[in-house]
C-alpha cells in the first residue's frame, strides 16, 4: 500500500485540472461583463456547493469537488 500526501494532491489537481469553458448567449463582449458573469456564476452556485461539499467556494478550479462539482451541467442556475 502507497501513502500519498497531500503535496502530491495538491500538484495533480493544480497540473492535470483541464480548463472551464462556459459557452454564454449572448456572448460576453467586455472583461467588465465577464467578470460580473463570474462572480455572479459562483454566487448563485455557492449554496448548493455547500451543501454537498461542506467546502469553501473558490473562484479558481484547483479544487477538485469544485471542479467536479461545475463540470455537471445540472448543478448550473438556470
Amino acid at each position: 500500500m502507497y501513502s500519498v500526501n497531500n503535496q502530491a494532491l495538491w500538484y495533480t489537481t493544480d497540473m492535470h485540472l483541464t480548463p472551464l469553458r462556459i459557452k454564454c448567449n449572448p456572448t460576453l463582449l467586455d472583461k467588465n461583463t465577464a467578470l460580473k458573469f463570474v462572480q455572479d456564476f459562483f454566487k448563485r452556485i455557492e449554496n448548493s456547493f455547500r451543501n454537498i461539499y461542506n467546502g469553501y467556494l473558490l473562484g479558481i478550479t484547483k479544487d477538485l469537488t469544485l471542479y467536479v462539482y461545475v463540470c455537471n451541467g445540472r448543478n448550473y442556475p438556470e
